[in-house]
């Protein structure tokens, strides 16, 4: 088996706003640049981006994400 785990909130935490998806979308961002990119984030943290599919599966459990949109997996 394994174990996922999902953060419940009901919108992103003030440190993971302000995001790019990937390097490459931050190094576009030349005039007012986010603070980093989901991509970095997540592997700092050591976690992987969950996918299109798990996120709907959240969703079917109660109310998450409500005010921000969280990154999914390209």
């Amino acid at each position: 088996g394994k174990l996922i785990f999902c953060d419940c909130s009901k919108e992103s935490p003030l440190g993971r706003r302000s995001l790019c998806y990937d390097e490459k979308a931050l190094q576009g961002r030349t005039k007012n640049p986010p603070s980093g990119s989901a991509e970095r984030k997540a592997k700092e943290i050591g976690v992987s981006i969950m996918t299109e599919e798990l996120y709907y599966r959240l969703q079917n459990l109660g109310e998450f994400d409500l005010k921000t949109s969280s990154w999914i997996a390209a």
